[in-house]
């Protein structure tokens, strides 16, 4: 016998994606990194993090995938002020290997 499970896929809707909190850090001339708490329909806060970089004025906006040494210690800034909008941060100690 095979079991198959249905996936409903509900569509996005911008009105139930809540903002908790917006924050910017200079980095350069021209570019900042944007740190956003997000809720979605009420549930678990997620944190985004962006870099964000200007060009003739106009503001773009791209993933943060690498970091400069540069940005590391405004990325690190920028953790250690957006966690109080995530509600209760697990006291856990990582093993980096």
């Amino acid at each position: 016998m095979i079991h198959t499970q249905q996936v409903i896929q509900m569509k996005y809707n911008k009105e139930l994606d809540i903002i908790v909190s917006s924050k910017y850090v200079d980095v350069d001339v021209g570019s900042k990194l944007k740190g956003t708490v997000h809720s979605y329909n009420g549930g678990e806060k997620k944190l985004q993090v962006v870099r964000v970089t200007e060009s003739k004025g106009e503001q773009m906006f791209q993933k943060l995938g690498r970091l400069t040494a540069k940005e590391f210690p405004h990325y690190i800034a920028l953790l250690n002020d957006m966690k109080a909008h995530l509600g209760e941060i697990p006291d856990v100690k990582p093993q980096v290997y």
